[in-house]
């Protein structure tokens, strides 16, 4: 990998579980970024890095002067008040999904003053996968002409209660404040929305739960009305297997479909609107096309582009990619269906954030887990 021509970002790492872990081995890869401290309450330091300062506070890390920014990779309910306190010691911050525990918080923390420069990013490397970025090439080009319904079962995110036995905030509102939408298909309803756009009106029914011994949510079945009048459906389930991953967006000049990473597209080669209004026939359908869209191989991994993004928006060569206000959307999503299930009725977005945050504080409060 050829050098960078700027000095490498000085950046801390927050957060050593497994996948913090994995981001150690991301940016000890890029030139782009130098490793200088890490930060646990719990694990040690990387045996990768002996060398490299180890904290158990974030609060004495971010003040020790060794960082420039910081890539906050703690358990979620941590990272808003890590995240801004980060932001007020004057370090770049890229964040893990979610921002925040609910959209309330999140909009708080997006709130807060930033000095001019500093880079506030988000970790949505879903975006950087090859077919989602196909996709969005092909949506913004208006290939399927008016969006009529979008349909996402996404059930890949089957687990055994030895999961959430593994650390007691799993599975809590105390700890996760939320269940299969905030940890395990947020990425999921980011990409729907960074698609599609965000729906003005959501019913979500489901159960919590329903598969395992927790307090939040195991399946969701979501109904979601779009502006311009598209209608949507989006299932998600920690408990079914075999798993389905299968997003389709039927316009009027044809279907996509993304099927387990593979793209396909089935054009209309006369739209079906116009079609409809044309035909003598009753009995008639639009002739169609099947189109190849190849899915190209990435440079670079998903988490490396934003990781590599990141450092050079600090270095003022990019724009930020997934900038921190990008984690919004998922997050009212995710609370707009569980407002939803909440309230037993439809919820029209944007809804009252507040609500929602009240309603999380009072299971919160009763939840077993406690922090």
């Amino acid at each position: 990998m050829p050098s960078s021509p700027d000095p490498p970002v000085r950046i801390a790492l927050v957060g050593l579980g497994s996948f913090g872990r994995q981001h150690a081995q991301w940016i000890e890869a890029l030139p782009e970024l130098e490793l200088v401290a890490t930060c646990d309450p719990v694990a040690g330091a990387l045996a990768t890095a002996p060398l490299v300062p180890h904290f158990t506070s974030a609060r004495e890390l971010q003040r020790s002067g060794l960082a420039e920014a910081v890539l906050v990779a703690s358990p979620h309910y941590t990272h808003a008040e890590i995240a801004a306190d980060a932001l007020a010691c004057g370090l770049h911050v890229l964040l893990e999904k979610p921002i925040a525990r609910h959209l309330a918080e999140g909009q708080q923390l997006l709130a807060g003053r930033r000095a001019e420069g500093q880079q506030f990013a988000v970790m949505l490397n879903q975006r950087m996968n090859p077919a989602h970025q196909g996709l969005k090439q092909l949506l913004d080009a208006q290939r399927l002409g008016t969006v009529q319904r979008i349909h996402w079962v996404c059930t890949p995110w089957f687990r055994t209660q030895a999961y959430y036995r593994s650390a007691s905030w799993r599975g809590t509102w105390a700890g996760e404040g939320g269940g299969l939408l905030m940890t395990l298909c947020l990425h999921q309803l980011d990409l729907l929305q960074w698609l599609c756009g965000l729906p003005t009106c959501v019913q979500a029914f489901g159960a919590f739960g329903k598969y395992h011994e927790i307090e939040v949510e195991d399946e969701v079945t979501a109904y979601l009305e779009f502006p311009g009048g598209a209608s949507g459906v989006f299932v998600g389930s920690s408990g079914e297997w075999p798993a389905t991953n299968r997003f389709e967006v039927v316009g009027t000049r044809g279907r996509v479909t993304l099927n387990d990473g593979a793209l396909s597209f089935v054009e209309n080669e006369t739209p079906s609107d116009e079609f409809i209004r044309a035909s003598a026939d009753g009995w008639a359908q639009p002739t169609t096309r099947t189109v190849n869209l190849p899915v190209g191989a990435a440079p670079l991994g998903e988490h490396s582009q934003i990781l590599r993004n990141f450092a050079r928006a600090i270095r003022a060569r990019e724009t930020l990619l997934t900038p921190a206000e990008a984690g919004l959307s998922s997050l009212e999503l995710a609370g707009a269906m569980l407002l939803s299930m909440f309230r037993k009725h439809a919820v029209e977005l944007p809804f009252d954030a507040a609500e929602l945050a009240q309603e999380l504080e009072r299971r919160t409060a009763t939840s077993a887990a406690g922090r």
